[in-house]
């Protein structure tokens, strides 16, 4: 994109608008730290008195800060500050699309006690402090992300220009990872933009776009698109920086303090004052924490006391900064914190391209079935460049799919996600139709019809006529065999599984699955496809439920054994919540649908190729409430009443008359918490074990993403592979032969876990 800035444009001196190729190079700085490398993370020119210093990263299309970024950067500290003919200095990133991404996650990751990590993050308060203390002003040139360890460069530094770019998003994002912004984040942020502003994007890790930052006072100015013919955005934005660069050394201008008003001047009255300040903290950031997370995350509830000490030191102040260091130290090594870390590892591994380019890439897809699951897969598909052709038999669905794909893309209009222009274009790309003559280019294939094999059957043999010869066909299954479904297919090796998770545009796994007959190319193509959808894909083998509803149904199972013992759907979904999962056990069954819970609970949970170990509670509760029209959410009742959107869920009669109806004894005697909540988490995690002994999953890594993206496995447990690894296999053995001594075989362990304790290894 190209640029020009959007406010105090008139300012520009005439030296910002000289070619670039009229300046004077100097040679790059590189430390006896950084000499090993064969490229410097940074080079420096000088540009009319300014230092205009870029980052660029060797071996990495990210920049990021690391140890030996921070050694590097002294050295180009130490020129700066000693070179008289420098008066001020430009930082700004000669990648394409990215300021600072972070620090690097595996230098927290690596942190072994909480005094390596107070070292860690007070050498990023000395080295950011170097910056704001400098007489020589610093200007930040943003064009792609700040984030994390990149914006407190950023807010270092004494000006900040970013780029409109909608790559250009500025956050602290720590606490999504468990840790706490530990290089002067915490006070930074709240000095700039006030508390009102800065708590929230603390607590959550929300990002805020540039004209965003602007109006709240993150950064002084943006730089917005100058049109086609023009220099590059990144050249127009380093020229602007240099001019404030030259303006700022002059003292011809300053960078305005904000005034706090409005609720930040609020904010800064209740938390100034001894009397209301825990109450503010208490009731604004505590008690909202405690809401959503049932306190299973320790980094919010440690910012929110990070942010409460700061208030009466106050922000800034060397206390301050101490105590974020020091907190900064003790969550590295909380066990939720490389929880967290493994699942930004792990996602990471499975959003990159590990299969290869396909021979011939896809470019028109064709969807059949205009119903949710299909009108997803659309929405997902056009917004990003394929052209769609969505058929389906009846015109009222298909006209309420295509309506759907519309209304969800003026949403994001209104919320100024992307402008009306660029919403009608994308629209453009999808192809309404009740013919499959109109599927005669399409590359790829996916079906999102009901689960009925003859049904599926039928449209391939519709299909087959009219599509291209080398054509892909995907099945949105899961409840069949993706290879029962390819034998209607004349060319099975083009046939795969893509399962994707409801809703398609909020749910971020996709399940591949190909067969014993799908070829690679297939694979490729259909990974392709995934991952240009922004999906993160894990590849599994062609069973029963694959990887995530199988190891989700023994799970049910035990649920409604629950049921029938006559436990408190509320009390499983307190209990369940508190251990970590996304949703309460009892409330996924009405979130997913009474009758698909049903249709896994018999096609998986009694499938006779898994024997016992799916052994449960009886389906027929699930069977009862469907006929009883209670179908879940979808429904607004299920197990639970949904009809007061306002005031609390209670169980409905039905529900209530059913489960006494079907009620057993519980002869067992684990009725405890802890005995409740590992009934249902641990034939969840010895399930995933066997998927992984099994080879249903290629990695644990795929085990780990696939549970917690796919069906809401406790994320500050890492998933089952890391929890797996963090309590250890002993333990596990230990609960689960305790468990399977008083219920049953299906607790027992998997053979793998029993390997693990012999051997001492861990999956990670």
């Amino acid at each position: 994109m190209l640029g020009f800035i959007r406010a105090g444009r008139a300012g520009l001196s005439r030296a910002a608008g000289q070619k670039l190729a009229n300046v004077r190079p100097v040679v790059s700085i590189r430390t006896q730290a950084a000499a090993v490398e064969t490229k410097p993370y940074f080079s420096m020119e000088v540009v009319d008195g300014v230092a205009v210093v870029r980052m660029d990263q060797p071996g990495s299309s990210m920049n990021t800060i690391s140890v030996a970024m921070q050694d590097e950067f002294a050295g180009v500290l130490d020129e700066i500050e000693n070179n008289p003919n420098i008066n001020s200095a430009v930082l700004i990133s000669a990648k394409p699309g990215c300021f600072v991404a972070g620090a690097d996650i595996q230098m927290i990751n690596d942190v072994t006690t909480a005094a390596e990590g107070e070292a860690l993050s007070k050498g990023g308060q000395d080295m950011f402090k170097r910056i704001e203390n400098s007489k020589k002003k610093f200007v930040a040139a943003i064009n792609g992300p700040a984030l994390g360890g990149g914006l407190e460069l950023a807010m270092a530094c004494h000006y900040r220009v970013a780029t409109t770019s909608k790559s250009t998003k500025l956050g602290l994002p720590e606490v999504m990872l468990g840790v706490l912004p530990g290089a002067g984040g915490t006070q930074r942020l709240v000095q700039l933009v006030g508390p009102a502003e800065a708590f929230p994007m603390l607590m959550t890790g929300a990002t805020k776009v540039p004209k965003k930052a602007k109006s709240m006072g993150l950064v002084d100015q943006t730089v917005e698109p100058l049109g086609p013919g023009k220099i590059s955005t990144v050249e127009y934005l380093e020229k602007v920086a240099v001019d404030y660069a030259k303006q700022l050394a002059t003292g011809s201008i300053k960078r305005k303090q904000k005034k706090l008003k409005g609720p930040n001047k609020i904010a800064k009255t209740l938390i100034s004052n001894g009397l209301t300040r825990d109450w503010f903290f208490q009731k604004n950031l505590v008690d909202n924490v405690m809401k959503k997370t049932k306190g299973v995350y320790p980094a919010p509830l440690t910012i929110a006391e990070l942010l409460k000490e700061s208030s009466q030191v106050g922000f800034g102040s060397d206390a301050a900064y101490a105590a974020e260091a020091k907190k900064f130290g003790e969550l590295s090594v909380d066990p939720v914190t490389k929880s967290m870390i493994n699942i930004f590892n792990a996602k990471n591994h499975c959003t990159k391209n590990r299969w290869g380019k396909p021979e011939k890439s896809v470019e028109e897809i064709a969807v059949l079935g205009a119903g949710l699951m299909g009108a997803g897969i659309a929405q997902v598909s056009i917004d990003k460049g394929y052209t769609v052709v969505l058929k389906d038999a009846s015109g009222d669905f298909l006209d309420a799919g295509a309506k759907g794909i519309h209304g969800a893309l003026n949403k994001k209009v209104k919320k100024k996600r992307m402008s009306k222009w660029e919403s009608e274009i994308i629209y453009e790309n999808l192809k309404p139709t009740l013919n499959y003559d109109d599927m005669a280019k399409s590359g790829l294939i996916i079906e999102a019809v009901p689960e009925v094999l003859d049904l599926k059957h039928r449209i391939i043999r519709e299909i087959i006529k009219v599509a291209p010869n080398d054509h892909i066909f995907a099945t949105n299954t899961s409840g069949l065999l993706v290879k029962d479904i390819a034998q209607a297919h004349p060319h099975p090796e083009n046939v795969i599984g893509m399962h994707y998770f409801s809703p398609v545009p909020q749910m971020e796994l996709l399940e591949i699955i190909p067969t014993s007959e799908t070829s690679e190319e297939t694979l490729r193509a259909a990974c392709e496809v995934g991952l240009k959808q922004k999906k993160t894909i894990i590849v599994v083998k062609d069973v029963p439920g694959f990887y995530c509803n199988r190891c989700l149904a023994p799970a049910l199972k035990e649920v409604l054994r629950l049921f029938q013992e006559g436990v408190d759907p509320a009390k499983i979904n307190e209990l369940s919540t508190k251990a970590g999962f996304a949703v309460g056990t009892a409330t996924l069954i009405d979130e997913v649908g009474v009758d698909i819970a049903h249709h896994a609970a018999v096609n998986i949970g009694c499938n006779p190729l898994y024997g016992s170990r799916m052994d449960g509670g009886n389906p027929d509760v699930l069977q009862k409430l469907i006929n009883e029209g209670n179908l879940g959410k979808k429904t607004k009742k299920g197990v639970f009443d949904y009809s007061n959107k306002k005031g609390p869920r209670t169980v409905t009669p039905e529900f209530t008359k059913i489960a006494q109806e079907m009620s057993m004894s519980n002869a067992h005697g684990m009725t405890s918490d802890d005995d409740l909540v590992d009934r249902i988490l641990l034939r969840y995690t010895n399930e995933a074990a066997l998927c992984l002994q099994e080879e249903v999953i290629q990695s644990p890594q795929e085990g780990d993403i696939g549970a917690i993206f796919g069906t809401g496995y406790p994320p500050n447990k890492g998933g089952p592979f890391m929890y797996m690894d963090t309590v250890g296999a002993k333990d596990l053995i230990t609960r689960m032969e305790r468990l399977a001594d008083k219920i049953g075989p299906e607790f027992t362990p998997s053979q793998i876990l029993y390997d693990m304790e012999k051997s001492g290894k861990k999956f990670y």
